[in-house]
């Protein structure tokens, strides 16, 4: 589980563009492109800024009707799979 301190924000090297409820992301020094869903890409949106899990969580719960807890739970592997994929970056404060 992430720390209350740490948040994560869209790596330097990521460009990307929204397509109505989906949205392309493409690694610069990769050249891989991913394609993210509905959930995935309201949560990319508000990763313009260094947000923390809960924070995201509270915000997405007001787009998405769905049990805290499990959109807590998706919202850690996304963040994680993000992360190892080089498209976000945590920034601890």
């Amino acid at each position: 589980m992430p720390s209350s301190c740490e948040r994560w924000r869209i790596a330097p090297q990521v460009a990307h563009e929204s397509f109505g409820d989906a949205a392309v992301v493409l690694n610069l020094r990769s050249g891989v492109y991913y394609t993210l869903n509905e959930v995935a890409a309201r949560a990319w949106e508000r990763l313009g800024r260094p947000v923390d899990l809960p924070g995201l969580t509270d915000e997405l719960l007001t787009t998405f009707q769905v049990e805290r807890s499990v959109l807590a739970g998706d919202l850690e592997i996304l963040l994680a799979e993000l992360e190892r994929l080089e498209l976000v970056v945590r920034v601890r404060l």
